[in-house]
């Protein structure tokens, strides 16, 4: 297997300690975790739409995103984006220019391009 596409072992060695679960998250698991609260935040102040849009966008993630090259960069991408939205004034050129760059980078993948097709039209309705 060509090493691009190799699996990065992210080992983790603890000696006389305690952790929790949440400490052994991946990069990954911690995106999703950041675009689930952006969403409950959102519905919280009433922009059910985008929350709508932002957590189908996350179970497309969970069900398709093995099958992106981009993985890592694409959850770090949504991640920025649920983080934004979750400021009280979003910055919009951020925003948008990160979802025009996700389209690009997932449209190989039915299910994700469809949900951040979605997500941009709820957002561009908002900003």
């Amino acid at each position: 297997m060509p090493r691009s596409r190799r699996a990065v072992n992210k080992g983790i060695v603890v000696e006389r300690s305690t952790v929790s679960g949440s400490q052994l998250a991946t990069e990954g698991a911690m995106a999703i975790g950041i675009v689930g609260t952006a969403s409950v935040e959102l519905e919280r102040r009433g922009q059910q739409e985008i929350a709508s849009r932002l957590a189908e966008l996350q179970q497309a993630l969970l069900r398709h995103g093995d099958q992106l090259s981009n993985r890592e960069e694409v959850l770090g991408a949504v991640a920025e984006v649920a983080g934004q939205l979750r400021a009280e004034r979003p910055n919009k050129l951020t925003v948008t220019g990160i979802l025009n760059s996700l389209a690009g980078g997932v449209q190989s993948v039915a299910g994700l391009a469809t949900a951040v097709e979605a997500l941009s039209k709820a957002v561009h309705a908002f900003l």
